[in-house]
């Protein structure tokens, strides 16, 4: 669950970097059709009724229209590959989605015990592609950053947490 919410988080940070925000926005509906079709695959969810078909097509045909369809100053910004790596984003987190609602009726598991060890995964792969961000092409600052960056990591590691907490109190 950790591992396709991170997936889902990276992809989602890397096209952000070139898509407008009303766009991103738009398009991450995908969310619930895409969710209609893991539950029906993977739960085996048959009993949608007609209207929620038709809103899940609307949804697609709409965030289409935004993410390809349109030329507006607010998307000048927005380059396709981005919006298509936005919507790369939403299949992860929609089987996680369904996923999670699986596990939780299997298992006798708190959800915040879940999310937990979620979210703890889902830190650790973004801490591992973090230098992916720093990258010029995925939206990322000036190299003159990176080394700043990497000497602020070194200090953090290398300062006894009791120093930290001291200075915290500033």
């Amino acid at each position: 669950m950790g591992l396709l919410d991170g997936v889902s988080g990276l992809l989602g940070a890397v096209g952000g970097a070139v898509t407008a925000g009303q766009v991103q926005i738009v398009i991450n509906q995908a969310n619930i059709p895409l969710t209609m079709l893991f539950s029906r695959l993977y739960l085996k969810v048959t009993d949608y009724r007609w209207s929620q078909y038709l809103g899940a097509s609307v949804i697609i045909v709409g965030g289409m229209i935004s993410a390809f369809g349109s030329s507006d100053e607010g998307h000048s910004r927005t380059v396709w590959v981005g919006s298509l790596l936005i919507f790369l984003a939403v299949i992860p987190g929609s089987m996680s989605n369904v996923y999670k609602e699986d596990k939780l009726k299997e298992h006798n598991v708190d959800v915040y015990y879940l999310s937990f060890w979620v979210s703890i995964w889902q830190t650790m792969l973004s801490f591992l592609c973090m230098p992916l961000f720093s990258l010029k092409h995925f939206g990322g600052v000036p190299s003159v950053y990176t080394a700043q960056q990497s000497r602020g990591l070194h200090r953090l590691a290398t300062v006894p947490s009791c120093t930290l907490l001291t200075l915290s109190r500033f």
